[in-house]
């Protein structure tokens, strides 16, 4: 038999195992798929029985999100202080501290993102005193990813508290706050990670959701909470409280409840209450 036809049947026979493999693959993630809901649906008939009731819009089929670990990164650190205070001389403080000081102001920079920046009287005033979209405008200037969750007034100063996401995902504990005199922006503060995020090899998988949600209620039933219905479960980060480099986000679902809201680990089942 010629080489050529010898060689084609090898490629047809070829074609026809990666297809039989696609196939296996396909049915196991179908049956996969199936098992999981139908785990889903037997767990919300638990939770009901308890009396918690949860919606199709607040119940996630899975976990997306996987462990990260962020480095500090001082060249972004430098870039951001630029961005807002002009050309910068840095000093190392030692510690972990790091300080820029250009025409603009002072920026300080700490280990596990915290941060402080006392801007220059009259450089960055909210025209037409609209403070909530100056402040939107100035954490893009800064090139962070963030959401405003709140603006408080009192007085003659207001106060807006953002929050980082990273890909869309919000980072929970890292929240900044700009703080204005009228119209005139004079402090940010708070904490941000400017590092690029790299998968943690040392972390463990996450639990699925059906088991997330029964520790859940193993949990709130130990603390004595009660409640009536789950109205969101929400995927993000935390962030480790040591000062460690890398930084370690840590998925977590954020349960809302008819009470209460929780963070529940999505490796561990750990649940913290919030309020």
């Amino acid at each position: 038999m010629e080489w050529s036809k010898i060689k084609n049947i090898i490629i047809l026979l070829l074609v026809i195992t990666n297809l039989f493999l696609l196939v296996a693959v396909l049915s196991f993630r179908h049956n996969q798929r199936s098992s999981e809901e139908a785990t889903l649906e037997a767990v919300r008939t638990v939770l009901a029985d308890r009396g918690i009731e949860i919606s199709d819009d607040a119940l996630p089929p899975v976990m997306e999100l996987t462990a990260l670990a962020v480095p500090r990164d001082t060249q972004a650190e430098a870039a951001l202080a630029q961005a807002l205070l002009g050309e910068c001389m840095v000093t190392d403080q030692g510690g972990g501290l790091y300080v820029y000081t250009g025409q603009g102001g002072s920026a300080h920079f700490r280990s596990a993102g915290e941060l402080t920046i006392t801007l220059s009287a009259n450089d960055f005033t909210a025209a037409g005193g609209e403070i909530q979209d100056h402040a939107q405008e100035t954490l893009e200037r800064m090139g962070v990813e963030a959401s405003i969750l709140t603006t408080v007034t009192e007085g003659n100063t207001s106060t807006v508290t953002a929050r980082q996401s990273m890909d869309g995902a919000p980072l929970f504990n890292c929240e900044i706050r700009l703080q204005y005199n009228g119209s005139q922006l004079l402090v940010i503060s708070g904490r941000l990670l400017t590092g690029t995020p790299q998968a943690d090899a040392a972390a463990g998988d996450n639990l699925p959701v059906s088991t997330a949600l029964m520790r859940f209620l193993s949990a709130v039933t130990e603390s004595g909470d009660v409640c009536r219905s789950i109205t969101t479960m929400t995927a993000g980060y935390l962030h480790s409280t040591s000062f460690t480099d890398p930084v370690r986000l840590s998925p977590v679902w954020f349960i809302t409840t008819d009470t209460a809201s929780y963070y529940l680990d999505a490796a561990t089942g750990n649940l913290t209450r919030l309020t």
